[in-house]
């Protein structure tokens, strides 16, 4: 089953447009999980188009992918999966699962519009552009995901930073 960004990226991209042009300023939320992938999050389920949903940082040590279980609600499908260091007896990365809740994930997950940075204190830093819908009577929240990957001590940390009025 396909994603909602990849149904409807014109709709994905107008609504994060939206919020940005409507002034919010950020608030943060830390309402994100971060858990251990399971075989209902592995790798085969990225969402398409793969090119703008597969990203490497750290000079391929650091896999970020969007990823979409294919839900019937589409609008909470899209987790945001990591393989990262440090390495486990196998010589295989640690492999996480970032999604909004326990049973939620987001609308719309824009990897393609990813900033990043790197600090050698804390690690790999990420922001990507999201939408999380609350309800099936919300149009969906234009938000921000900032993931911090500390390749060095395997610690994955996602901060949401909400827009509001």
């Amino acid at each position: 089953m396909k994603g909602w960004v990849t149904t409807y990226p014109v709709r994905a991209i107008g609504l994060v447009a939206a919020a940005l042009c409507c002034g919010w300023l950020p608030m943060k939320a830390n309402a994100q999980v971060v858990s251990p992938c399971t075989e209902e999050s592995q790798i085969d389920l990225i969402a398409q188009p793969e090119h703008l949903n597969i990203r490497h940082f750290a000079k391929g040590a650091v896999l970020v992918a969007i990823t979409d279980d294919g839900r019937d609600d589409a609008a909470t499908a899209l987790s945001v999966l990591i393989l990262s260091p440090p390495l486990n007896d196998l010589s295989e990365r640690q492999c996480r699962r970032i999604s909004f809740s326990d049973t939620d994930g987001y609308a719309a997950l824009l990897l393609d519009k990813a900033e990043s940075a790197y600090d050698p204190a804390n690690g790999l830093s990420l922001r990507l552009p999201a939408i999380y819908v609350a309800s099936s009577e919300s149009a969906g929240d234009a938000v921000e995901l900032d993931v911090t990957v500390n390749a060095q001590t395997g610690v994955i940390t996602p901060v949401q930073i909400t827009a509001t009025n």
